[in-house]
């Protein structure tokens, strides 16, 4: 029902493009936005998600090796994330975040982030920005989601840098806790997803 993959290059888009500008999301609404921006991160990915063979969600990771500051083979992660939450049906429909209850009720904290820290390696040293910019979301993720999920023990050490020309705070996310936390919430349709994708696209 779920599937995991990262882009290519093949995948049609069309979709997911035209149902992200319908939800506001510009960091993702069209080929120049989201396509153009991996083509500009060293070492970025584009992990998709599907639901019924439709795309519905997307995020990437990629290095910060140019930052320096943030360690040695350190990651951003959950870049450009969102979910077309109209584009899927059934029992997950539903599924928000409310973060101070449930962090773990969504597609985003069950899929999208766990197959980027998968990816780029659990030991590694893994951030999410935020800013204060408007565009999609990011407002509301930088001063609800990040203070929430800090408090909670999933982010830490918030360090301010400047950034591709704009100032990002940037959280740690501690991988252990992460995913000791995912595993004890995880839905089966993320298992099978994650473990479907690990077998396909693992590192050696």
């Amino acid at each position: 029902m779920y599937k995991l993959d990262i882009y290519n290059g093949t995948q049609d888009l069309t979709n997911f493009y035209a149902g992200a500008e319908a939800k506001g999301f510009y960091n993702n609404h069209n080929k120049t936005v989201l396509i153009d921006y991996i083509d500009n991160h060293e070492d970025a990915t584009l992990f998709l998600l599907y639901y019924k063979d439709n795309v519905v969600g997307t995020s990437v990771s990629h290095s910060l090796q140019q930052l320096g500051i943030l360690g040695k083979d350190a990651y951003r992660i959950s870049a450009r994330t969102c979910v077309i939450n109209d584009l899927v049906d059934g029992e997950r429909a539903h599924a928000v975040h409310n973060y101070r209850h449930s962090p773990m009720n969504h597609w985003t904290s069950q899929m999208l982030t766990p197959v980027c820290m998968h990816y780029v390696g659990i030991d590694k040293p893994q951030y999410i920005s935020t800013n204060t910019l408007e565009t999609g979301s990011q407002s509301r993720v930088h001063t609800i989601w990040s203070k929430i999920m800090h408090d909670q023990g999933y982010l830490t050490d918030p360090i301010e840098l400047e950034y591709k020309g704009a100032f990002q705070t940037f959280w740690k996310v501690d991988t252990k806790f992460y995913m000791k936390k995912l595993n004890e919430n995880m839905w089966p349709e993320t298992k099978q997803a994650l473990d479907i994708f690990l077998t396909k696209f693992k590192k050696v």
